[in-house]
């Protein structure tokens, strides 16, 4: 997801509470990501050949993965 090219992904669902209300955004840009708080849940899928995979997460699990995992020359994000 990270990486400037055609990812295998779905779009990723971002979830968003307000007034008791769940609102479901659909992100493309996966560098859009990082403008929601911190506490925003994602959902994202990859197809495989024979399954898909699905994984959530929230913002701040992404940002602690970018700062464990240091940007290359070759990815968004």
């Amino acid at each position: 997801m990270r990486e400037n090219k055609n990812n295998p992904h779905t779009p990723f669902l971002v979830f968003l509470f307000e007034n008791n209300t769940i609102k479901i955004e659909i992100v493309e840009d996966p560098t859009k990501l990082l403008t929601f708080p911190d506490s925003t849940k994602v959902m994202a899928q990859w197809h495989g050949k024979y399954r898909s995979d699905f994984f959530q997460f929230t913002i701040k699990q992404l940002k602690a993965h970018i700062r464990k995992n240091p940007k290359q020359s070759y990815q968004e994000i």
